[in-house]
């Protein structure tokens, strides 16, 4: 029954008021009982003899321990219920962030739809690969883009870049990759998606007119048209890609795989 009403208390939050309530009651008792100890003592007759003085003494003394042990107890109470709030707040802000990352991924059909409807607007073919990754690109807030298209040359299948979102290349021939070379060639004969996580320092970098800045997330995704791998899809982001958003951009990449030649 005891325990069964500290725990209603604890709950509503009362128990750490009435624990500070007690303590500060049993030191006014203490200050009262001290401010009256010689009164007291006089009118016990305790100043003659040891023995009458004792049981004023002893009331004094119980009040001073009542105390201190009130005092621990309330300090423990208060602390424990501070860090109870702090898990609840933290447990609180963890279910937030998690119904954000649920709504952006709920998010996900509506997205997939406007895109197709996009490319379906499009007219001709000149073009709607460029605008797809620029579009992929921004959805997900990328630094980097990259659009490689498969092609045979000299008897080997390569990947050609065609269309880049904020490249800065030369005036050189496009950069080429052989399949199975590099992440872009091994992307393109497993036909899977790869997403690193941790970037190595440097291996992008972004150049702009307020400096240099390098992603960290990379995601590689095949557009495979007709079971047939046509080409590869590259972004580089410097905020994680969560799964639901990687499973986003994947069928966007699908998508736009039927726009390849």
């Amino acid at each position: 029954m005891t325990s069964k009403f500290l725990n209603t208390l604890k709950k509503s939050g009362k128990l750490s008021l009435a624990s500070s309530t007690a303590f500060f009651g049993s030191i006014l008792l203490s200050a009262y009982l001290l401010f009256t100890l010689p009164h007291t003592l006089i009118m016990k007759g305790g100043l003659s003899s040891l023995e009458l003085a004792w049981p004023v003494l002893n009331s004094l003394f119980v009040s001073v321990g009542l105390t201190f042990i009130l005092g621990i107890a309330a300090v423990n109470i208060v602390m424990r219920t501070r860090k109870e709030k702090v898990v609840y707040l933290e447990k609180k802000e963890d279910q937030a962030t998690l119904q954000q990352t649920e709504e952006g991924a709920s998010d996900g059909p509506s997205d997939i739809s406007s895109f197709r409807k996009l490319l379906e607007q499009t007219d001709g073919d000149k073009g709607i690969l460029e605008l797809g990754l620029n579009t992929l690109c921004q959805q997900f807030q990328a630094g980097q883009g990259a659009l490689y298209q498969s092609k045979a040359l000299d008897g080997k299948k390569i990947l050609e870049l065609k269309h880049g979102f904020a490249l800065a290349l030369g005036e050189s021939s496009a950069p080429q990759f052989e399949w199975g070379d590099g992440l872009i060639g091994q992307a393109a004969a497993s036909g899977k998606s790869l997403y690193l996580d941790e970037v190595p320092e440097g291996y992008i970098t972004i150049v702009s007119g307020l400096g240099t800045a390098s992603p960290r997330y990379l995601l590689i995704v095949p557009a495979r048209n007709g079971g047939e791998v046509k080409g590869v899809i590259e972004i580089a982001t410097f905020s994680p890609l969560h799964s639901a958003q990687r499973n986003r951009a994947e069928e966007m990449v699908q998508l736009l795989a039927e726009k390849f030649n």
